[in-house]
């Protein structure tokens, strides 16, 4: 399992982990001016209220649960990604405790693990989902927008049901195959906000990327072709391509549909 990555996967998993920190600048700017957005290139969004049918939130307090729920299940997965790789495989966990005392702590970590990824997709997955889905309706206006940033939560959805599946089917790479794709969707923005970052500290103007406080549609589809090449790679780098072409196809084509509606 330790082996399993290939460097090219394990180098845009650190990679990922290190375009996190994009979001530093704009949690700063939401503490000091209350608002959300990424200054740097002139996109601030104001705060305003959302319908939600019964009721009405404002949009900061929404991107704010945005922002909380996406850390949360990004911290859970890598969280649970580190327990998969640190485990005994050897150890069988129908073996009895009593058999031997070395196997009660691996077979507790197990427990563990499943109990946690319960968790990660009853509550994390849900809320995360549920408050994209809710923001992309109520603050993105252009249709390609909302199509390209709508498949994120629908790939997490599946990379993680696909993990159950796989695991449920003593498959291990396939459960890891399908992490790997849900770790690459959560960090589609803030590796896109840390090329971004890099052109403006190259001095290549980077203002022309948000209008009307979202993105613009090129943004969107750089993003999302952004992150084809990265699985492609990937998967093709642990010669597990083929086993793995289905969501790559799946966001090429969204990625064709969402240029057709420009």
């Amino acid at each position: 399992m330790r082996k399993i990555f290939s460097k090219t996967q394990t180098f845009f998993i650190c990679f990922g982990i290190v375009a996190q920190l994009s979001f530093v600048e704009s949690i700063r700017y939401f503490l000091d001016r209350g608002a959300w957005g990424y200054p740097r290139l002139g996109w601030v969004i104001p705060n305003r209220g959302l319908d939600l049918g019964l009721f009405e939130l404002s949009s900061n307090l929404m991107l704010s649960l945005h922002a909380i729920t996406s850390f949360a299940l990004y911290a859970a997965i890598l969280a649970q990604l580190g327990i998969m790789l640190y485990w005994n495989p050897s150890v069988n966990p129908s073996v009895k405790h009593s058999e031997s005392p070395s196997l009660v702590a691996s077979t507790s970590k197990i427990k563990f693990h499943r109990l946690f990824g319960r968790t990660i997709i009853c509550v994390l997955l849900t809320l995360f989902v549920v408050i994209a889905l809710i923001l992309n309706a109520q603050l993105i206006h252009r249709l390609t927008n909302q199509i390209l940033f709508g498949v994120i939560p629908v790939m997490v959805t599946y990379g993680l049901i696909k993990a159950v599946h796989a695991i449920r089917h003593r498959d291990q790479t396939s459960h890891i195959d399908a992490i790997f794709l849900v770790i690459m969707c959560l960090n589609a923005a803030p590796i896109t906000r840390l090329c971004m970052g890099l052109f403006y500290a190259a001095g290549i103007p980077t203002t022309f990327l948000m209008q009307n406080h979202e993105p613009t549609v090129l943004g969107a589809i750089v993003r999302t072709f952004l992150i084809i090449l990265i699985l492609f790679f990937s998967y093709l780098s642990c010669d597990r391509l083929k086993r793995n072409v289905q969501p790559i196809v799946f966001l090429a084509a969204v990625l064709g549909v969402a240029i057709w509606v420009v």
